[in-house]
């Protein structure tokens, strides 16, 4: 059905655009076999994985394998996220990993463009090195200085 529906919107792209490309493939649906869902909170991240095993192996139809277990899908969130935010234009190192701007949530912009990461209440991950407003992760003050004696880990890490 889906493969149906594919051709007539090519086709209708055809003939009120004359666009051409794509249009003398022959469509044909297919069962596309894939791991399943083994929790409540990951069917995000199959279909993500699914779609980019369709997109790289098309025309053919992929052979889809990997593990769903909790441990799978929680290390696949983090590849995906990293991966998202390493081809974004974010800027890690000059924008918070939460907000993505370079000034704290509550400084007025004349404040923020003299401050520093280390007056402006920052703190970067021990793990991906990007940076963190304190407020942004829920942090105060005496919070970000007892977390300078140790390993601090973000949102995205942890």
């Amino acid at each position: 059905m889906a493969a149906k529906k594919l051709k007539e919107y090519l086709h209708m792209r055809r003939v009120r655009h004359k666009a051409k490309d794509w249009i003398d493939i022959d469509w044909e649906g297919a069962v596309i076999k894939h791991p399943l869902q083994k929790d409540g909170s990951s069917c995000g991240v199959i279909v993500a994985k699914m779609a980019k095993e369709i997109i790289q192996s098309f025309p053919r139809i992929p052979n889809i394998t990997f593990s769903t277990t909790t441990d799978s899908m929680r290390a696949e969130r983090k590849t995906m996220a990293l991966e998202l935010l390493q081809g974004s234009v974010f800027q890690m190192d000059y924008w918070c990993g939460i907000c993505a701007s370079k000034d704290p949530p509550t400084s007025t912009a004349a404040t923020a463009t003299s401050a520093r990461k280390s007056d402006t209440g920052w703190i970067q991950c021990d793990i991906c090195d990007r940076w963190f407003h304190g407020e942004c992760v829920g942090m105060k003050i005496d919070d970000l200085k007892k977390a300078e004696d140790h390993d601090w880990l973000c949102p995205l890490c942890q």
